[in-house]
C-alpha cells in the first residue's frame, strides 16, 4: 500500500467519523480487496467471508469512531477485519478445537506501518527466511504480539490456551526469532 493510498484511507476514516457519506465509497474502493482477502484467508469459503465483509461495511461507523488520526488507517483496518475474521471463526468452530492460522501479511499484502524499516530487499529476505523457521503456531505467537498489539492473556484467549502456556510460547517464538535475525545479520556482515 502505498503512502498515497494511506493517506486516503486516513482522510476517508476521518470524514466517515465526521458522518460524510461520501468517503464510505472511497474507502470501499481502496480497501475493499484487502479486507475481501483478509476474510477469506481466515474462513476459506466464499459465503461466510462475504457475509463477514458486509457485516464489515455495516459497522464501518462503529469502525471509523474507533479510529485515532495518528494512527495508520492501512493497518488498524486490516486489524479490525482480522479480529472479527477470528471471532467469526471461533463462532463457526466452537465445538471443534481452534485452528488459527497465521496471515502472512508481509507476503500477501504489503507490511504497512513497518515498510520503511523493510525497503533494503536483503533484510526483507532475512526477515522472511527467520519467519519461516517458526512453526505456525509461533507464526501466530508474532503476528498476535506484534501486529496486532494482544496481551499475553488476549493472545491466549485467541489461541484457546492457557495464560502461562501463551506466554511460554510468545518467549520461545520472540527467542527463536531473535537467533535467527542475528544469525542472518551476522553472516550478511
Amino acid at each position: 500500500m502505498d503512502e498515497q493510498a494511506k493517506s486516503v484511507i486516513n482522510h476517508c476514516l476521518s470524514g466517515i467519523k465526521n458522518r460524510d457519506d461520501k468517503f464510505i465509497d472511497l474507502l470501499y474502493e481502496v480497501i475493499s480487496p484487502t479486507i475481501r482477502f483478509i476474510a477469506m484467508k481466515y474462513l476459506q469459503n466464499s459465503f461466510d467471508s462475504d457475509d463477514l465483509v458486509q457485516d464489515f461495511w455495516a459497522d464501518i461507523y462503529k469502525i471509523a469512531d474507533n479510529f485515532v488520526f495518528v494512527q495508520n488507517g492501512y493497518m488498524y483496518l486490516c486489524k479490525t477485519m482480522t479480529r472479527m475474521a477470528l471471532n467469526r471463526y471461533c463462532k463457526l468452530h466452537h465445538d471443534r478445537q481452534i485452528e488459527v492460522r497465521f496471515v502472512d501479511y508481509h507476503k500477501e499484502l504489503v507490511i504497512g506501518e513497518d515498510e520503511a524499516f523493510i525497503d533494503d530487499l536483503s533484510l526483507r529476505t532475512m526477515v522472511d527466511a527467520a519467519m519461516d523457521e517458526l512453526t505456525d503456531t509461533e507464526k501466530l505467537a508474532v503476528q498476535l504480539t506484534f501486529f496486532e498489539s494482544k496481551t499475553v492473556r488476549g493472545m491466549g484467549e485467541e489461541m484457546n490456551m492457557s495464560k502461562s502456556s501463551a506466554g511460554r510460547l510468545k518467549l520461545t517464538a520472540v527467542d527463536k526469532l531473535r537467533k535467527s535475525l542475528e544469525y542472518y545479520l551476522d553472516k550478511s556482515d
